[in-house]
């Protein structure tokens, strides 16, 4: 690293508590329930412990979550060793069952929720590395990526998005260590095997290559053009070492890739869209949801990424270039593509967290008045305070699933509003009848014109989940529930049900069955 770093070490405890928040608050949220991939990457592991062929056999993903989920065997088959009972046949059935298991799972998201969370520190150590810029800068970009629920709740799922993310960041990280001077061969190599590994997370990281092939472009004049080859290897190299079935089972490699391609030119489900529409969408989600559970906070502080382009621009036109090429590149390949799921967006977050930080510098430096400059500061620290805050109270929610607290929440809010009307769904008035609770005066279980709220759970508002609209913020007026997702994103998910609340109105242009089901009685 840049000399003068390691007498700078203790620069690395800030970074530490928007770290530590993110970590906890996704591991006491890990037990959230029933995953959709969950229920492809077990039988693969048990398939490796059977035959013991370390090869996952499908390649919809590329291998990076397959050994990932390895990995939480890893303390068991030593734990056997230790013991002297290393007898394959009766380890080969105990592992089975252990991957079969509900704390195994548990032990594989943590995996999961640790490597990905690195993204914070790389984020954190790109922007201390920087020419011109400080620890403090560098604490705030890490806080809008540690505290952001999008970010958070996504980072418990075994699943490759969360773990790109991580890839993306570091790569980035150690393609400016390779344009700012010392041992520059050895770190744009190091960000091309970062960049291999991200594209054997998720096929499209292999986008990644760009900013390192500019990395390698702009140091090319001290090692000679054979660095740019040198660079291309390593990425391959790297991807091939962690997804080895590319070569070695090349006809189901084939297929399982075309088939996902297929997949997303053709459309899946409700997330189907045109291009027009998907790139309208992805604007909004990163303005108004990435960044914060409440809209008008993510807005702001998207907002502040636009400020940093602008500055960054200005400062170095190239060191826009590398680090703004990936993302530019990465969102004109997804906005063409039929099918709009966020998790893909994940990857652009800690990007937009970098842009973000910078433009509130650049803010806070062209205020002179010492009293303006700490309200801007007060202002920034109440934010990330507010995202804290929901982020520890998601992760709360989880842990009360399966409770009837969100039954009682939910009728201490209709109290509170005595002056509306609210029609009660079927199944949420017998939840409401088993806890031994009257319902409130201003409820009705019987459909009329008069009503102003719909109450209902989300299995009861459409025919199939897959009705639901998605992409959507904003769809419901309020969720009483566990927040271990986002209902307007993922409508479809098939764990906890929830208590959506939505104006008449909406309900009726949804055509929810609820309504329609009492209109025909």
């Amino acid at each position: 690293m840049p000399s003068g770093f390691k007498n700078r070490s203790r620069l690395l405890i800030p970074v530490l508590l928007p770290l530590l928040i993110m970590i906890g608050a996704a591991v006491w949220g890990r037990d959230f329930g029933y995953h959709w991939d969950e229920s492809k990457m077990v039988p693969l592991i048990r398939g490796t412990i059977r035959t013991g062929t370390f090869l996952s056999g499908w390649y919809r993903y590329p291998s990076m979550t397959y050994w990932l989920n390895l990995l939480g065997l890893l303390p068991y088959t030593v734990g056997v060793f230790l013991r002297g009972d290393a007898d394959i046949a009766a380890l080969q059935a105990y592992l089975i069952d252990v991957a079969g298991g509900d704390i195994f799972n548990l032990q594989v998201r943590t995996i999961f929720i640790i490597v990905s969370s690195l993204s914070v520190l790389w984020v954190y150590l790109l922007i201390l590395l920087w020419k011109n810029r400080n620890w403090a800068e560098a604490l705030l970009a890490a806080s809008f990526l540690a505290l952001s629920w999008e970010v958070g709740y996504h980072l418990r799922w075994i699943a490759p998005d969360a773990i790109l993310m991580q890839f993306g960041a570091l790569t980035i990280m150690f393609a400016f260590l390779a344009v700012q001077g010392e041992k520059s061969r050895y770190w744009v190599w190091a960000s091309a095997v970062a960049a291999g590994l991200g594209m054997g997370t998720k096929y499209p990281g292999g986008l990644l290559l760009v900013p390192v092939l500019i990395a390698a472009y702009r140091v090319k004049n001290r090692h000679g053009w054979g660095l740019i080859l040198e660079v291309v290897l390593a990425f391959l190299g790297a991807y091939l070492l962690s997804t080895p079935g590319t070569l070695l089972e090349m006809r189901v490699f084939l297929h399982d890739v075309t088939s996902e391609v297929t997949h997303y030119q053709a459309g899946h489900y409700g997330y189907s869209l045109s291009p027009v529409e998907h790139f309208r969408l992805m604007g909004v989600y990163f303005s108004q949801v990435v960044f914060s559970h409440y809209p008008l906070l993510a807005l702001f502080i998207f907002s502040l990424s636009l400020v940093g382009t602008y500055v960054l621009f200005e400062e170095s036109r190239q060191d826009a270039l590398l680090l703004l090429s990936f993302p530019g590149l990465y969102v004109l390949f997804f906005g063409f593509q039929r099918v709009m799921i966020v998790r893909n967006l994940l990857v652009l977050i800690p990007f937009l967290a970098v842009l973000s930080a910078r433009g509130w510098f650049f803010l806070w430096q062209q205020l002179k008045n010492r009293s303006l400059r700490s309200l801007w500061a007060a202002a920034i620290v109440g934010v990330l305070v507010v995202n804290a805050l929901w982020l520890a109270h998601s992760a709360d929610t989880i842990r009360k699933r399966g409770s009837g607290i969100f039954v009682r929440e939910f009728i201490a809010s209709v109290r509170k509003e005595p002056e509306s009307q609210f029609f009660i769904s079927d199944k949420l008035w017998r939840e409401i009848v088993l806890l031994d609770e009257a319902p409130p005066p201003n409820t009705l279980n019987e459909f009329s014109e008069h009503v102003d709220m719909v109450a209902l759970y989300a299995s009861e508002g459409m025919e199939q989940p897959t009705d639901w609209p998605r992409n959507k913020p904003g769809l419901v007026t309020k969720i009483f529930g566990p927040w271990e997702t986002n209902f307007d994103y993922y409508p479809t998910w098939a764990g906890d049900d929830r208590i959506l609340v939505m104006p008449l109105e909406k309900a009726q242009e949804l055509n929810l069955n609820v309504i329609r089901n009492h209109s025909n009685e």
